[in-house]
């Protein structure tokens, strides 16, 4: 059994079969030892084989995925990808132009897989994080104690979550995921987000649609479809969709807009420029 890079042997003083596979790390050069031990010899021999395909898929750092925590994957993630975004020009080439919400969905990954082994996240562990957190009030706090460890604080105020707050959070895990095949952390078969399944797991047909805004091409031919005069017709809406586009004012604001509202010196509505000034301020408040 005993070959150049693995074989099995029976360790007389723990009583157990070890299966020892030492390979050549191709990106160092140096040879690394790997051992685990059976309580027979066909679970050694299986033990051996499977380091053997590890190391032929992913190198030595497949094998090192075996005792890979979570915590380490979030520390890599965090440090490498969960940084401000970085612009050439005006295109964005790393980062993120926002960390607050990603920085949330990372603490509540963090809590629930902390200790897990990478190779043990499975679909169904996903599923029990899905489940833990729909039953986490929103706006609940997670914060990191003296001693590291994190505790959460639920909300007695808060709601019951939506689809789309549970599935950001394994959105975020698929992409950690990934990122750490891509770094040979875990080896592509140990990822339980293949191409495949990951709609399954991240059920996007409860998700509220989105709200889109039209181009100005879209507000141009709403606003010239409204030629029709007459009782019965719709030119009387030309006025109204014109406010609306260049002011932004919300449904009950247009109702209530009154002609004092507005500055026909300047040509623009005080009360719209007003509540601009309140979205402008309101971080700095």
């Amino acid at each position: 059994m005993k070959s150049a890079t693995g074989y099995i042997f029976f360790d007389e003083k723990r009583k157990r079969w070890i299966a020892r596979f030492a390979p050549v790390d191709k990106d160092t050069g140096k040879q690394k030892e790997f051992k685990r031990y059976c309580l027979t010899k066909t679970e050694a021999r299986k033990k051996l084989h499977e380091l053997k395909n590890k190391f032929e898929k992913g190198g030595v750092k497949s094998i090192n995925a075996d005792k890979s925590t979570f915590a380490s994957l979030a520390e890599k993630f965090k440090r490498e990808r969960l940084v401000d975004a970085v612009y050439v020009g005006e295109r964005k080439i790393a980062g993120r132009r926002s960390l607050s919400a990603p920085s949330s969905w990372l603490k509540q990954l963090l809590f629930f897989f902390e200790v897990a082994k990478l190779n043990e996240i499975t679909e169904g562990r996903i599923e029990q994080f899905k489940l833990w957190l729909s039953r986490l009030p929103t706006r609940s706090r997670i914060l990191e104690k003296e001693d590291g460890e994190l505790e959460v604080i639920p909300n007695p105020k808060g709601k019951q979550r939506s689809i789309e707050g549970i599935n950001r959070p394994v959105e975020m895990l698929c992409v950690m995921l990934n990122y750490a095949v891509d770094e040979r952390m875990i080896s592509p078969d140990q990822n339980p987000f293949p191409q495949k399944s990951a709609r399954a797991i991240i059920e996007r047909v409860g998700e509220t649609s989105r709200e889109r805004f039209p181009t100005f091409g879209e507000e141009l031919a709403l606003i010239n479809y409204c030629d029709k005069p007459g009782p019965r017709g719709n030119e009387h809406l030309r006025a109204v969709l014109i406010v609306a586009a260049d002011t932004g004012l919300r449904e009950n604001e247009m109702f209530t807009l009154e002609k004092s509202d507005i500055d026909f010196g300047l040509g623009s509505s005080t009360y719209a420029q007003s509540m601009q000034r309140q979205t402008v301020l309101a971080p700095f408040r």
